[in-house]
């Protein structure tokens, strides 16, 4: 019986695809988003970029590294979208990962600067500044 079981579920693993062969599949697709999102971002083009990155963090596969910075990617879009919320959203995750801090704080001004709040938008950007003191100020924060 116990044997029976052991091969049900082997078999249950290996026709959903959860098996070495679909991991793989699942972490090259991911990948294959993730670059063709960063394509699109260097095109301007944020639309495609957001949902080239959605759908990679959503099926998973990517290590820790690439999906703090798809993270960071998807919420830099957002933010060229006018999505800002969902920017918030993406940067609150990407802070507890191992995105770079800095990065992180100045998207965050970057919203700030954009809902119109300029004492939250300088106060993110100089603690980024505080990280990493090549990070430039916006002109309208000059």
């Amino acid at each position: 019986m116990r044997w029976t079981l052991k091969i049900v579920a082997a078999l249950c693993l290996i026709s959903c695809g959860c098996g070495q062969g679909g991991t793989k599949q699942v972490t090259q697709t991911s990948e294959n988003d993730y670059q063709q999102a960063r394509a699109a971002f260097a095109e301007r083009d944020y639309d495609s970029a957001a949902r080239l990155l959605d759908s990679a963090l959503r099926r998973g596969g990517l290590n820790a590294d690439l999906a703090a910075e798809a993270l960071l990617m998807r919420a830099r879009s957002c933010i060229r979208l006018g999505r800002l919320n969902e920017a918030l959203s993406d940067l609150e995750d990407a802070g507890r990962g191992p995105a770079p801090m800095e990065e992180v704080l100045a998207a965050r001004g970057e919203v700030a600067l954009l809902n119109g709040d300029h004492d939250l938008a300088k106060s993110l950007y100089a603690e980024a500044r505080k990280i990493d003191a090549s990070i430039s100020l916006p002109d309208t924060l000059k």
